[in-house]
């Protein structure tokens, strides 16, 4: 029987994979290796998402501290186990190493959600696009991006286009989320009279300040999640209790994923440095405003249904103004919910192929023209 292992490095890669897991534990006729990769001075808790969704116990939960001790912890794992192919989902430096040491150790991989570009040069950038180019097949979230990966010269026998497995969590979980947290009466919320907030950005401060300016002109209440690096910097530089004194601002503690959910799907509006969250909240017919700078990854402005604001301009936008700009029902535009069942098929589909990874040349960017251009590693 094949076996496939499952590395989860990120809090992303657990929601990327969940439906993919669940769907492949059950099948009868592979074996899964599910690692999940924590990092020992890292801030996520994982042990909430991996209960709100849904997965059993991994096999082996790899701690490290540095790069090094990653590399060393999965190729002990995987010289024992000796999987036939692995999965992978997302893009974040762990990824990228994981990717690395399976390659020299001839494990084959799928990565999920490839083909994101803004082909502008920037450590982002390249990470998506080493990452794709260093995995042995690539399922994408939607024919855009399947035709970035084909423009760059990626074999076509080698790509699968499939949907996001973001719109599946969410679809999957929605009503659970609904029925099950408690998120708004622990706050002290009621329904559409607040503004989410996130930032992933390793100084949140200008954007705490922006926000919490934003929320006194709007006059109402806004959420933003931290992560406790986030909050633990807020307070070291005398903002974080300041805010809540100052502002309209409740600063909280990042959720496991159904009180995540529950927070956009019960806002006014979000307002968010993330392409993925800006996807999920999309998918919930939530108005999106994607702060200027962020890449737009899923081209949400461009369909209409999310809009961009520079963070110094969000206390000029009048509150009435936030909102979606179209009824275009994006989960449709990215597999409607399926495309677990189209990855599962992928995944046993590549299983056997004696498939090898194609040859990279170095990073694609674009200067100007709109045209990628191939600049050295």
């Amino acid at each position: 029987m094949p076996s496939i292992a499952i590395f989860t490095p990120t809090r992303s890669s657990i929601i990327l994979l969940s439906r993919v897991y669940r769907e492949l534990i059950e099948s009868t006729d592979i074996s899964i290796l599910h690692y999940d990769v924590v990092e020992e001075h890292g801030w996520f808790e994982k042990g909430l998402q991996y209960i709100s969704l849904e997965y059993d116990k991994p096999r082996r939960v790899i701690r490290y501290r540095d790069t090094e001790a990653l590399i060393n912890e999965v190729r002990e794992v995987v010289e024992r186990d000796e999987p036939d192919l692995a999965v992978l989902a997302g893009y974040s430096p762990a990824t990228k190493t994981i990717l690395d040491t399976l390659s020299s150790l001839d494990v084959r991989t799928i990565h999920l959600e490839s083909g994101l570009r803004t082909y502008i040069e920037s450590e982002e950038e390249y990470l998506r696009q080493y990452i794709d180019w260093h995995s042995t097949v690539n399922l994408t979230p939607g024919r855009q991006y399947y035709e970035n990966l084909v423009r760059e010269g990626f074999p076509r026998e080698q790509l699968y286009n499939v949907g996001s497995p973001i719109v599946d969590a969410v679809l999957t979980n929605i009503s659970r989320a609904e029925r099950l947290s408690s998120i708004l009466d622990e706050i002290g919320l009621e329904r559409r009279r607040y503004i989410l907030a996130y930032t992933g950005s390793r100084d949140p401060s200008r954007f705490l300040e922006a926000v919490g300016e934003a929320s006194l002109k709007w006059d109402i209440d806004v959420v933003i999640p931290l992560a406790k690096w986030q909050k633990k910097r807020l307070i070291d530089m005398g903002l974080y209790y300041e805010s809540m004194t100052k502002y309209l601002v409740i600063p909280i503690e990042i959720q496991d994923y159904l009180d995540h959910l529950s927070l956009i799907n019960n806002s006014r509006h979000v307002v968010t440095d993330s392409p993925e969250l800006a996807l999920e909240s999309s998918v919930l017919r939530r108005g999106v405003t994607l702060i200027t700078g962020s890449p737009d990854l899923y081209n949400l402005v461009d369909r209409g249904v999310a809009t961009t604001a520079s963070i110094d301009e969000l206390s000029s936008i009048p509150v009435e103004r936030l909102g979606r700009r179209r009824g275009l029902d994006v989960s449709k535009v990215f597999g409607g919910g399926e495309s677990h069942l189209r990855i599962v098929d992928a995944v046993k589909g590549f299983v056997d192929a004696r498939l090898t990874k194609p040859i990279w040349r170095g990073p694609r960017y674009s200067h100007g023209s709109g045209e990628g251009v191939e600049l050295g590693v």
